[in-house]
C-alpha cells in the first residue's frame, strides 16, 4: 500500500509541474501588454491612455503631415 500511494504522489507531482509549465509558456508568449493609438483628421484616438511601465505603444498615423506626443509621470 505504501509504494502505490508514493507512486500516486510522484504522479500528482509531475501532473502539476506540467500544468504550472505550460501556464508559464502562455504568459511569456503572450509579450507585455500593448496599445494602439490612431491619428486621423489631427485627432488622437484614443484622446489619453494611462499605460504601465513595459506597456507597448503602437502609433498609426492617418494624416498627411507628422505628429508629436508627450508623456506626463
Amino acid at each position: 500500500m505504501r509504494k502505490s500511494n508514493w507512486i500516486l504522489c510522484v504522479a500528482v507531482s509531475m501532473v502539476l509541474a506540467l500544468f504550472a509549465l505550460s501556464t508559464a509558456q502562455k504568459s511569456v508568449a503572450a509579450g507585455p501588454p500593448t496599445v494602439e493609438v490612431k491619428i486621423d483628421n489631427f485627432s488622437f484616438t484614443p484622446a489619453t491612455i494611462t499605460v504601465k511601465v513595459g506597456t507597448q505603444i503602437t502609433w498609426t498615423n492617418g494624416d498627411d503631415i507628422p505628429h508629436t506626443w508627450s508623456a506626463t509621470t
